[in-house]
């Protein structure tokens, strides 16, 4: 069975529950066509995302990526192809080695402890991230990312984006 599934994931609290408030309005508006997976709705006994093999399921996750390479990312499944799509995540220098070992860990999700000498990729991925260049570990994260897809066999872009305000880039990996 297919499934479609949209992920939102944040670290901070109070934006995973204003990004619950917002999946919920988007169910409501989309009806039966937009699906609640999260770990609160299977508890409640709630939808299955195998049950709706053209429909969409979304789902708002906590995600820490300092504590990534133990945590066991069952919400993404084996042999699915991903898509991960962030903006403005670099906050500080030290963020830079967790999101690319945070990535790393999502190429390699069938391994409980990731290596990059295991190269059998678990599926297909783009990664889009965009970013102020001058925020601290954008350059770090870069490198890191230019050496994971070195690792992975996969092509890197980073390139300006021309939003009128300067300095944003986007790092196009696949």
């Amino acid at each position: 069975v297919k499934s479609n599934r949209v992920t939102l994931t944040d670290y901070l609290p109070e934006l995973i529950d204003a990004m619950s408030r917002t999946a919920t309005d988007e169910r409501r508006r989309f009806g039966d066509a937009l699906h609640d997976n999260t770990d609160e709705k299977k508890r409640e006994g709630g939808n299955n995302a195998n049950d709706y093999a053209n429909d969409v399921t979304l789902d708002v996750r906590r995600l820490d990526w300092s504590d990534i390479a133990t945590n066991a990312l069952d919400w993404i499944q084996f042999h699915e192809s991903t898509l991960l799509v962030a903006s403005e995540v670099l906050y500080e220098p030290c963020h830079a080695e967790l999101l690319v070992g945070c990535i790393r860990r999502i190429l390699h999700r069938n391994n409980a402890h990731c290596n990059h000498t295991n190269r059998a990729r678990s599926t297909r991925v783009r990664v889009l991230i965009a970013n102020f260049a001058d925020r601290p570990g954008w350059v770090d994260f870069c490198n890191g990312m230019t050496a994971l897809a070195d690792e992975e066999d996969m092509r890197i872009d980073v390139r300006d984006l021309d939003l009128g305000n300067g300095g944003y880039e986007l790092l196009d990996m696949r």
